[in-house]
């Protein structure tokens, strides 16, 4: 777990940009207990910033642990006076480098597929949970709006608790051998980048748009669900700017053609902050959706399990009636499309921090949300349609 808040607190420092450009991944192979009680006295050196994927546990496990740069060296002579082998797995870490290595470390459970590209030609990665052929799909995604980092952290602790707990937990190995989870932390690259590079607050997309200064379009305002209405701008400087047409945004197309070619979706979960509230639909309209009955009792019982880990307390109900209207979103339309699991968290806070949430909320945020999403995904397993 400590390793863990360690990756993903590089992905919400509060301020700056911070990129793994020269930090390297080292796999370490302890022939002894040992070399294992050193490599424990290693990562205990907190002035290394050492980020262990894989904690020294037993000899029989590997050790992977991410070295930052200016680290390197002193790390590289503590195992060679130590005697203890290693291999440089990462030779130059950057984020899609972490996709890359959970397939690589779980290749009978994780795969990579690429769904598009950005606008400025970024893959877009989606992880794939399986363990067996055609089955039903759980989708869930983070950072479609780029400044929301602790969604991003969020999503990668998700993809390693999923691959920690399958064999562990029994209702998390009963999920996964009856359906597929698809996890696409990085929706909106561009924009991810871009809050890295040049402003910290960016929202939307960043492709141009003609006849104006203003870039970039609102991805959660670009959907074929009321498309154009109440709660979208029609004005390119907006930061609810909807854009010239539905899914005119590649990151957007990308998911609705991977949604209708696979035809099997049963939950589809998108993951937002900050207000703390856990959403179904609609957005556009104030019609209650066929399901809300069932929709509402699930988001009760998810709202609780959250609850009962750090005391976090959410609102939840129907995006128009909980939040605002808001049209051409995600999931109104994933809903129209029949997938009747379709949900939308706003993460930590509830405003005092926003959206710079402090490197220590990461985790217990993760946490606390995966409590959530375990009970949307074990009630979609429990009530097939």
């Amino acid at each position: 777990m400590k390793a863990l808040l360690v990756l993903t607190a590089l992905f919400v420092a509060v301020f700056g940009k911070r990129t793994f450009e020269g930090d390297q991944v080292l796999q370490i192979t302890a022939k002894n207990e040992a070399q294992i009680s050193l490599l424990k006295e290693l990562s205990e050196q907190e002035h290394l910033g050492l980020d262990f994927w894989r904690e020294p546990i037993h000899q029989s496990l590997p050790v992977d642990v991410r070295v930052p740069f200016n680290s390197l060296q002193a790390v590289r002579a503590f195992l060679r006076y130590n005697k203890i082998h290693y291999n440089v797995m990462i030779k130059d870490v950057q984020i899609n480098s972490f996709i890359d290595m959970i397939v690589a470390e779980n290749p009978n459970m994780v795969s990579k597929i690429v769904i598009g590209q950005s606008y400025e030609n970024r893959p877009l990665n989606v992880l794939k949970f399986s363990t067996g052929a055609s089955r039903p799909g759980i989708w869930i995604d983070t950072g479609i709006h780029s400044r929301e980092w602790v969604t991003l952290a969020s999503g990668i602790w998700f993809a390693k608790k999923i691959v920690t707990d399958y064999g562990r937990d029994p209702i998390l190995t009963d999920i996964l051998n009856n359906y597929d989870i698809f996890l696409e932390i990085a929706t909106n690259p561009d924009g991810y980048e871009y809050t890295h590079t040049r402003d910290r607050m960016w929202r939307k997309t960043r492709k141009p748009n003609p006849g104006s200064s203003c870039v970039g379009v609102d991805p959660n305002r670009n959907w074929d669900a009321g498309f154009g209405g109440a709660g979208s701008s029609s004005s390119p400087c907006s930061e609810t700017y909807r854009g010239p047409s539905a899914h005119s945004e590649s990151e957007v197309k990308a998911i609705v053609d991977f949604v209708k070619s696979h035809g099997n979706i049963k939950a589809f979960v998108s993951i937002h902050s900050y207000s703390q509230m856990l959403l179904y639909p609609y957005g556009y309209t104030s019609t209650p959706a066929k399901d809300q009955a069932e929709l509402h009792e699930v988001v009760t019982k998810a709202v609780s399990a959250l609850q009962s880990l750090y005391n976090t307390r959410y609102r939840y109900g129907s995006i128009i009636t909980t939040i605002y209207q808001a049209s051409g979103g995600t999931i109104d339309w994933t809903y129209n499309q029949g997938i009747k699991h379709s949900y939308t968290f706003e993460l930590r806070d509830t405003g005092f921090y926003g959206f710079l949430l402090p490197a220590e909320q990461i985790v217990p945020t993760a946490e606390e949300t995966w409590l959530a999403l375990m009970a949307i995904m074990e009630h979609t397993k429990n009530n097939p349609y």
